[in-house]
């Protein structure tokens, strides 16, 4: 069997930013807002305290933001509760948020999923807004839209498909009748993922998904591969059907961001 790895695998810079910077921060009385990552096998690494809302934090303790950001009503109560906070949001997303505050003014529309914690934070830093994750919710933009006068500026999630943002971005187009500026926010890493992932996928003979079954972005590679290929998604090397995969002469393996290279590296030596 020939085994075809990805050269954009494992942690991307943000998340490895954010796992580093934590392990050197995290004790036993350190709160996590939030999954630092989409990954078990990471977070089982992690000696702190992961909570979803900020109230839950103890008055001056130590809290750690995550890679995915957070509102700034959220940023307003930590400081209300005197907290010592660890920002690690990642340097993409922090520059989302500075764009769309300097655009509170104009209506933003936000492409992504919507109950993803980047697109939660996000929101934060807006005024009058709609999230749209698919084209089910075009027929709300229109409403929405029907009585604007405003500038429509729209974003899109880091992490969010870049062939899908293409696509909604016309549908959008063609609801508003005029002229809309469009912020593509999609990560290059992410972007340069699926463009690889692609490539593999036509290359071999089964692809091999390696990422959180939580993770937007691993979600949006095995969707991408699985319309090329057969392709099967995994968290970790346990989950290999080995007696499935040894049929296949030539397999693809590629990784979502929130992926160690340590769990990518236990599945390529289980497949050899």
């Amino acid at each position: 069997m020939e085994v075809v790895v990805a050269k954009n695998i494992g942690f991307c810079f943000g998340v490895t930013r954010a796992v580093n910077e934590t392990l050197k921060e995290v004790d036993e009385n350190t709160y996590l807002l939030g999954e630092l990552v989409h990954n078990k096998e990471t977070m089982g690494k992690i000696n702190g305290k992961v909570v979803e809302n900020i109230e839950e934090i103890p008055d001056k303790s130590k809290v750690i933001i995550r890679a995915h950001g957070v509102s700034k009503e959220v940023l307003k109560r930590a400081s209300e509760k005197k907290l010592n906070v660890v920002d690690l949001t990642c340097p993409k997303v922090a520059k989302v948020h500075k764009l769309v505050s300097e655009r509170k003014n104009n209506f933003i529309i936000i492409i992504g999923k919507k109950t993803h914690p980047e697109v939660i934070g996000t929101i934060g830093y807006a005024n009058e807004y709609i999230v749209i994750e698919d084209e089910s919710d075009l027929d709300e933009l229109t409403k929405v839209l029907a009585n604007n006068k405003k500038k429509i500026s729209i974003f899109s999630q880091t992490t969010f498909s870049s062939l899908k943002f293409a696509s909604l971005v016309n549908k959008i187009k063609r609801i508003t009748h005029s002229y809309v500026e469009i912020i593509p926010c999609i990560c290059p890493v992410t972007e340069e993922r699926q463009k690889e992932a692609i490539n593999i996928a036509n290359s071999v003979d089964l692809v091999i998904v390696v990422g959180g079954k939580d993770s937007s972005n691993t979600a949006k590679l095995y969707d991408i591969v699985s319309d090329i290929k057969e392709a099967v998604w995994i968290e970790n090397s346990n989950e290999l059907n080995l007696e499935k995969i040894k049929n296949h002469s030539k397999v693809g393996i590629i990784s979502g961001t929130s992926t160690s290279m340590e769990t990518v590296n236990e599945v390529i030596s289980r497949l050899k």
